[in-house]
């Protein structure tokens, strides 16, 4: 991990234009707050193309609040089975 300095370093820009990144959520994966600041993974991008962005390449499929936003907070019934006797 590193932090908004280095990572304004790398990519040539100021730490608040980095910190305004942050902010807008431009930054893929989004950096972690650790106390007093932030931590970007090694491997983060800035994100500028969001038309042709594919929205399930940064969604968790398995997020439960996701699956509550699809299903409008219905939590999902269980099939019942009719007794055979």
């Amino acid at each position: 991990m590193q932090t908004v300095r280095e990572f304004a370093k790398k990519h040539r820009r100021s730490d608040e234009t980095i910190r305004r990144w942050i902010s807008a959520g431009k930054i893929y994966p989004a950096p972690t707050f650790d106390g007093y600041q932030y931590l970007i993974h090694p491997s983060a991008q800035k994100i500028t193309n969001y038309e042709n962005l594919n929205p399930s390449i940064l969604l968790n499929k398995n997020c439960k609040l996701l699956k509550r936003i699809e299903t409008d907070g219905k939590k999902q019934k269980s099939q019942k089975r009719s007794p055979t006797t």
